[in-house]
């Protein structure tokens, strides 16, 4: 990955911890706000993608290289609503509380990359013309930071996604 892209990553991740939301950035959640989670993750209308649009931020294409579109960093109150959003019927305030409290605080950051048209035709399946070592997902680092600390992940997974095949 270009040293100019990892800059940016961090500024972005640090960026994105200013999302706003009425309990965003409380830790540990309250009982008021995990219920508050619960019943917002169960709602089936527009405020829900209006909420998690709060946590996202859009960057502009590069003229090369990859394209770091989109960067969403969910609190332990998104995370709690998000866990609510994907469960229905038989889901209880009582159950989100259970949840919170197993899975304790956490953040959740997500970056999302795409490749520009620099990369060749038949990206990623034509080796000779990949940079990177392996010409995948495993080539880009992603951390979080606040000023000059940077947070260790817990857990660390990649999800490739090809679109228009």
């Amino acid at each position: 990955m270009p040293s100019s892209v990892r800059p940016c990553l961090s500024i972005l991740a640090a960026a994105l911890l200013l999302a706003p939301a009425t309990f965003a950035l409380d830790s540990p959640l309250s009982d008021q706000a995990v219920r508050e989670a619960y019943f917002l993750g169960q709602r089936r209308d527009e405020k829900i993608s209006f909420f998690f649009e709060t946590y996202r931020r859009y960057l502009p294409a590069p003229k090369s290289g990859p394209h770091v579109f989109m960067a969403e960093l969910l609190t332990p109150f998104a995370e709690t609503v998000d866990a609510s959003r994907k469960h229905s019927a038989g889901y209880s305030a009582q159950q989100a509380l259970l949840d919170y409290r197993s899975r304790g605080d956490s953040m959740r950051l997500g970056v999302h990359v795409a490749y520009t048209s620099t990369y060749g035709p038949g990206f990623p399946y034509s080796p000779n013309k990949v940079p990177g070592k392996t010409g995948t997902w495993k080539d880009f680092q992603v951390r979080l930071s606040q000023k000059e600390n940077t947070i260790e992940s817990r857990n660390v997974s990649y999800e490739g996604t090809r679109a228009g095949i």
